[in-house]
């Protein structure tokens, strides 16, 4: 449903973001069902580990698809701002990233607590780009890596590729395409091989120091992220985006 599937093989699970046309890029109701679709692992007694994919071999997902937010009206928020952070998953999810990772692609990658890429993959936040700042990625990305390698993204807009987020940690392994698949279902297995409680309870310590911080941090910001969801800048980024012209910022 609205381009994500979902699969079981025994105790993982495997959810693939199928929107190859656009790259995997999401609209509203595809994040709500990529969100579901994790729902329904979390809450499977069966299913141990969960490997999340992007069909297509071109992208593991760009993030939100920016035609909608282009055709909003000028009395709609041109961008749907998070008012908390996402749920946390209490069982162990691997993302398997080939190709690009962007924006809101990133943040789902971000989300799962091992990250395998292949080399053709590229990673970064454009939300700057277009008028608008990232979520869950511009609260989480300076927990995982360096602060300046996290300002980079953050700042520029720009990408990096698949050997420098391995080199400062945002993936853990990078393999070939045609191994990709093969070395995320690895990991589950070395997962699996681990006392389901111990795992519970590694996820739940950690998340639990993850929570308490991106409160504060969610608390920080809400009021910015508000104001921009209605901004000019934020209706011009996706407008200029669609139509393939230079943004014209006003910084209102």
């Amino acid at each position: 449903m609205h381009g994500i599937r979902y699969a079981v093989d025994g105790p993982l699970a495997l959810v693939s973001i199928d929107r190859p046309e656009v790259l995997n890029a999401l609209t509203p109701e595809g994040y709500a069902a990529l969100q579901g679709a994790l729902d329904r692992f979390d809450a499977d007694p069966e299913r141990r580990v969960a490997i999340l994919t992007g069909a297509g071999g071109r992208a593991f997902c760009v993030g939100s698809d920016l035609r909608v937010s282009a055709g909003k009206g000028d009395d709609e928020p041109a961008i749907v701002t998070e008012d908390e952070p996402p749920p946390l998953l209490g069982k162990p999810l691997i993302a398997a990233i080939d190709g690009y990772c962007l924006g809101g692609g990133l943040e789902w990658a971000l989300r799962a607590d091992l990250r395998v890429a292949t080399p053709r993959s590229s990673f970064g936040l454009p939300e700057p780009r277009t008028g608008s700042i990232a979520g869950y990625g511009l609260h989480v990305l300076s927990r995982l890596v360096p602060p300046g390698e996290a300002l980079y993204l953050q700042l520029t807009g720009m990408r990096i590729d698949a050997a420098r987020a391995h080199r400062i940690g945002l993936v853990q392994e990078v393999v070939a395409p045609e191994d990709l698949l093969a070395r995320a279902r690895e990991l589950a297995g070395e997962i699996l091989r681990c006392s389901p409680d111990a795992v519970r309870a590694v996820k739940a310590t950690v998340d639990a120091e993850i929570r308490r911080d991106l409160d504060r941090s969610y608390a920080a910001v809400r009021p910015v992220a508000e104001r921009m969801a209605t901004s000019h800048d934020a209706r011009e980024g996706p407008r200029a985006f669609v139509e393939k012209r230079p943004p014209r910022w006003t910084g209102a």
